[in-house]
């Protein structure tokens, strides 16, 4: 069972967040892992579950169980990485004020200041989803198919992906010939 790569393309800025503050920024990014192998699998389950509709069974299958604050899920069949090289992505600042909806004014203590994050010009960003456990030739198969279809259905990441930031293009480097066929047995029960 070979390992999955995926190439990563920004086209506006994104963060995923440090949780910490400082320097005059309100949020920090996470400046040793910008783009970590937690939030790809996220986005890349959400588009699954979401977008592509694949049973829930199939999700958990490789996706793992979601788990619940203070109870672990389910082991995944996959692991990702964290996206890079470190040396592709550039660290910006950004200010924002929140508007009042009623005047269309500024709200005054609303302005916060947070990092951003850009891909660098002419840099490939890419993370690999590897297998953890040993599969059927067939549920490999499927769950490259998942994975595979998921990445294509990713179109934002990190914070503010519904405001305006992290839109995204996520691509596998060896797309599966036949993709859509072996979509279409998952989705509509025949494997």
């Amino acid at each position: 069972m070979d390992t999955a790569v995926f190439s990563v393309q920004l086209h506006q800025p994104f963060l995923v967040s440090s949780g910490l503050s400082g320097e005059g920024l309100d949020s920090r990014a996470r400046s040793a892992v910008p783009l970590p192998a937690t939030s790809l699998k996220g986005v890349m389950r959400a588009s699954a579950t979401h977008v592509l509709g694949i049973p829930g069974e199939l999700v958990d299958a490789v996706y793992g169980r979601e788990g619940k604050v203070g109870h672990p899920g389910g082991s995944a069949a996959w692991g990702w990485t964290d996206a890079g090289p470190l040396g592709a992505f550039e660290f910006w600042s950004r200010s924002r004020n929140r508007l009042d909806s009623q005047s269309g004014g500024t709200l005054a203590e609303a302005l916060t200041n947070t990092e951003e994050i850009w891909q660098k010009p002419g840099r490939d960003i890419r993370f690999a989803v590897e297998p953890l456990i040993a599969l059927s030739t067939q549920d490999a198969e499927m769950h490259r198919a998942i994975l595979q279809a998921s990445a294509y259905g990713v179109t934002a990441i990190g914070s503010w992906r519904n405001r305006g930031m992290g839109a995204v293009t996520m691509r596998p480097v060896a797309p599966i010939e036949g993709l859509d066929s072996i979509l279409r047995k998952v989705t509509h029960g025949s494997v």
